[in-house]
């Protein structure tokens, strides 16, 4: 017997972890090892060898031979010495039966199951169905039942619990289905052949086994099994076969008969019966050469125009001989009055001593033919003095051939019809409810991967539920951020209450932060429509962001929050470049934007600011933050602490005092590339409120004036930059000097003269080459 049998135990050992216990997996999975490694070793070496290979695949061949071995036997009718090793094979099935359900009920978990297993009593059942198979076992206890010779209706029992077994059996179908189509790829590549694209990944049907599906199949599989179980017992019970009484009435009447009388009823009886018996004594030549000569005229003489009368009388009486043969009943063998034999039309080919001895009767001496005991129905009177045998063999043959394609019916049958079920089943609630359970998984394994729901034609209930499902995923990515990935990941993959309160993470990141300058007059301006406005930028900003690498964290008004983290193998280097890149495509994305023209083109804000655009400052920032939740259960942000996260927006508050649209710290700055390090400048060196370590800031400039080539300015400003640091005040003006004659609305010399000025070009005498910034 197979493995199938313990569906309950393989959905216990195999259920996949719920969502809500992703996290706890390892920790059970290491309990299930644990204990399983304490069961003696005797009993875990019983349950390998159960389900090795080998012992399955004689116990799948033990399977064929019980639901088919004996029906083929009566069917083709095999010789006394041929049933005798039938009976050894049938032993050897019913031993092997045994020990199979005795080494599951000793190794396999859940296959009794206190006395509820299903599959342990089938088992069982199935079992004992092979004992009329074997005569040394099944006429002894039939004779100690007292039922002798009434074992036809243990028969049809036996058959029906084959046709049980069949139907325990006949969920391997749908494994074999499956393992066959898993192979499909390997077996059509090695034949040359490649699956489509669109083949190889099918939406539902490759989902992995889950849960709900292995209880689904197996309950199904149970009710199939016992409907058909009770069909065919029931069937059978309540088959009418009209009665016989000639054979045991007539039986009777020879026996109470005497003299002429009753050798002219024994006549007539042996008649009835024995009509086969002398057809074929008188008839078997002459048959043999009726058919030898109507295959040689249907060969030879069909086409001409001969006279065919005669040979088509014979054919005539051919079909009426086959007619009559067919039609006959049972061929009486044997008939013995008040305890005398009596004498029938067999008597010249019947030896009928070895009957009344070893059960057995030899007759027709041209083919040496042997009767068994199953081949033989005995009629007694019911004083048991006379009795009377017949040959059914030709009724065990359509029986053995009727039972035998009810029996592929039925594992057709269930097989084709659990595969069915199992496949509506799939497609209807056990695959959705896989693809939402997915989704969660996806989320507690990658906060942040994008989710799909499938097809949008399918407007069913579990449908509408798993694009529910995506679109709350979507919201809560959206709303979490990658801050908050571990929030989701934490909570969808453990049970118990909801809990965002857990720890932070210290990581090194890059903080960008931008702001919309004049946004207070746009409110007023504009009213409603600055919805509009903030999310128009807000578009251009997120995606430059994402497109880099990096991503949203806060939208607070007129300023946006950005993070770049650098993921596995990811450089920092590359993610500075990426950072910066993004500013200056902001930059450029605003200034092209048509619908941003639009927006700020309101009559009140171009009263109010005329000339009014689109401008934004930007800060960016490199080093380590606290990355969590912030808040209480009643509301939290995702976000991140840390005083490298206030720098960043401190430079770009500072973008206004030094007139530049970028500003860079000198760690972010380090990161970068030489290639992005050419497009920057120094502006400055200072020290920030609230800290004493000095800083050098450097700016983009996206645009230059006509004329100003940036390599030639850069080098003349920069040279400039070091003479002030220096505290060669006097030198550094006249440089930043020609810069201006140069570049004249360049701010951040501007603001070097302006600072040098306070002190008459002369640098102070505690001067370290910074200053400090005292405006936030």
């Amino acid at each position: 017997m197979q493995d199938e049998q313990q569906n309950e135990v393989e959905v216990a050992e195999e259920v996949e972890t719920s969502p809500a216990e992703v996290s706890t997996s390892a920790k059970k999975a290491e309990v299930v090892e644990e204990i399983e490694d304490r069961r003696p070793k005797f009993i875990q070496g019983m349950e390998a060898f159960v389900d090795t290979k080998l012992f399955q695949g004689l116990m799948l061949i033990t399977t064929i031979y019980a639901l088919i071995g004996t029906d083929i036997a009566a069917w083709v009718g095999l010789s006394q010495e041929q049933y005798h090793v039938m009976h050894w094979v049938s032993f050897i099935a019913l031993i092997l039966f045994f020990v199979e359900w005795f080494l599951q009920w000793a190794c396999k978990d859940g296959y009794f199951d206190g006395g509820k297993g299903f599959f342990f009593w089938l088992d069982f059942i199935a079992a004992l169905s092979l004992i009329p198979d074997v005569p040394w076992i099944a006429e002894p206890l039939a004779a100690a039942m007292g039922l002798g010779g009434g074992a036809g209706g243990g028969l049809a029992i036996a058959r029906a619990g084959r046709a049980a077994r069949a139907g325990a059996r006949a969920g391997r179908i749908a494994r074999i289905f499956k393992l066959l189509k898993k192979a499909l790829p390997a077996i059509q590549k090695m034949m040359g052949k490649e699956l489509p694209e669109d083949e190889e990944d099918d939406d539902l049907g490759e989902l992995a086994p889950s849960a709900i599906g292995g209880v689904f199949g197996d309950l199904m599989t149970r009710k199939a099994i016992v409907g058909v179980m009770l069909m065919l017992v029931f069937v059978a019970m309540l088959d009418y076969q009209p009665p016989r009484p000639f054979d045991t009435a007539g039986l009777g009447q020879l026996e109470q008969t005497a003299g002429e009388m009753q050798e002219l009823l024994v006549e007539q009886y042996k008649r009835k019966f024995n009509f086969k018996g002398e057809l074929v004594q008188d008839e078997e030549a002459a048959l043999e050469t009726l058919l030898a000569e109507h295959i040689e005229f249907r060969a030879l003489g069909i086409d001409t125009k001969e006279d065919k009368a005669a040979d088509i009388k014979r054919k005539m009486r051919i079909d009426e001989i086959n007619a009559i043969i067919a039609l006959a009943p049972p061929r009486l063998v044997y008939l013995n009055l008040n305890g005398e034999t009596v004498e029938s039309a067999w008597d010249k080919t019947l030896i009928m001593s070895p009957i009344s001895g070893g059960g057995e009767a030899r007759f027709d001496k041209r083919k040496e033919t042997v009767l068994k005991k199953s081949d033989v129905l005995r009629i007694f009177t019911p004083n048991a003095q006379s009795q009377a045998w017949f040959d059914i063999r030709h009724e065990k043959a359509m029986e053995g051939k009727n039972a035998f394609f009810m029996t592929l019916f039925v594992v057709v049958l269930l097989g084709t019809g659990s595969m069915l079920f199992q496949s509506d089943a799939e497609k209807l609630f056990i695959g959705p409810i896989m693809k939402m359970t997915d989704i969660v998984r996806e989320l507690a394994d990658n906060p942040l991967a994008a989710l799909d729901a499938g097809g949008d034609e399918d407007d069913s209930e579990t449908a509408v539920v798993t694009k529910a499902m995506v679109k709350i995923g979507g919201m809560l990515q959206i709303g979490f951020g990658e801050a908050g990935a571990e929030i989701i990941a934490h909570n969808m993959a453990s049970g118990g209450e909801l809990d965002v309160m857990i720890p932070g993470e210290k990581i090194e990141a890059i903080y960008g932060f931008c702001d919309i300058r004049s946004f207070t007059d746009a409110t007023e301006c504009l009213q409603e429509d600055v919805m509009l406005f903030v999310n128009e930028i807000g578009g251009i900003v997120h995606h430059a962001t994402v497109q880099s690498g990096g991503a949203p964290n806060k939208n607070i008004g007129d300023a946006f929050l950005l993070i770049w983290k650098p993921k596995t193998g990811e450089s920092m280097m590359s993610l500075c470049d990426g950072a910066l890149n993004s500013f200056i495509e902001v930059i450029e994305e605003c200034n092209a934007s048509r619908r941003l023209r639009e927006i700020t083109q309101h009559e009140g804000l171009q009263a109010r600011i005329p000339g009014f655009t689109t401008k934004m400052g930007f800060g960016l920032h490199l080093g380590w933050a606290i990355e969590g939740a912030i808040g209480s259960n009643y509301k939290v942000d995702c976000s991140y602490l840390s005083p490298n996260v206030n720098m960043a927006a401190r430079l770009e508050a500072a973008t206004k005092q030094f007139g530049a649209e970028i500003l860079l710290s000198g760690d972010f700055y380090q990161g970068l590339t030489p290639a992005m390090k050419a497009k920057c400048r120094q502006i400055d060196h200072i020290t920030v409120k609230g800290s004493i370590q000095p800083m050098k800031l450097y700016s983009c400039d996206v645009t230059f004036p006509p004329g100003v080539n940036a390599t030639s300015y850069y080098d003349t400003f920069g040279k400039g930059v070091d003479l002030y640091t220096a505290g060669s005040w006097m030198e550094a003006k006249e440089v930043f000097e020609s810069c201006l004659e140069t570049w004249t609305d360049d701010i951040p010399p501007q603001n070097i003269l302006t600072v040098m000025k306070e002190t008459d070009f002369t640098a102070p005498d505690d001067w370290e080459g910074y200053r400090a910034l005292t405006e936030k």
